[in-house]
């Protein structure tokens, strides 16, 4: 995959951009109001008898490597791969339809193994953020199947 300069007015400040035939169709592509690359945005992670913690996130990352660099408890038993539902988080409805990204077979298979499954149940690890996501409010299941160990 080959970077371009993202226009004539950054070449000098090197600001790059994914070629605009991968960037249609690449939902991880987060950007600003003005076209630029966002820093990061903010999700908060909820779970039962604590208080809600907000991290911040670099769109592109997944939900459970957001969760990993930020110290959330939340597993990820094999380690990204959508083998397990040990990542398994609940959105908001409203979160859930602005999900750039369809769920897809293997996920659903996943999630029919996890605890707490409900209508708005993904796998952290399937969902990419972009800027779009930021104040996204992710629950935390209060019980968690780990078909690994």
């Amino acid at each position: 995959l080959k970077l371009q300069k993202c226009c004539s007015a950054h070449s000098s400040g090197g600001m790059w951009r994914l070629p605009a035939r991968v960037a249609a169709r690449s939902c991880f592509v987060g950007t600003t109001r003005r076209g630029f690359a966002a820093a990061s945005i903010n999700i908060t992670f909820l779970k039962d008898g604590a208080e809600p913690l907000t991290v911040k996130a670099k769109p592109g990352m997944s939900i459970l490597d957001a969760a990993h660099h930020n110290d959330v408890d939340i597993e990820g038993a094999c380690g990204g791969q959508c083998a397990c539902s040990t990542c398994h988080v609940i959105l908001k409805p409203d979160d859930y339809e602005r999900l750039c990204s369809s769920i897809t077979e293997d996920e659903e298979d996943m999630l029919d193994l996890a605890a707490d499954l409900t209508e708005t149940s993904r796998l952290g690890c399937q969902i990419i953020l972009t800027a779009a996501h930021d104040g996204m409010e992710l629950k935390l299941p209060s019980t968690v199947s780990n078909q690994l160990s």
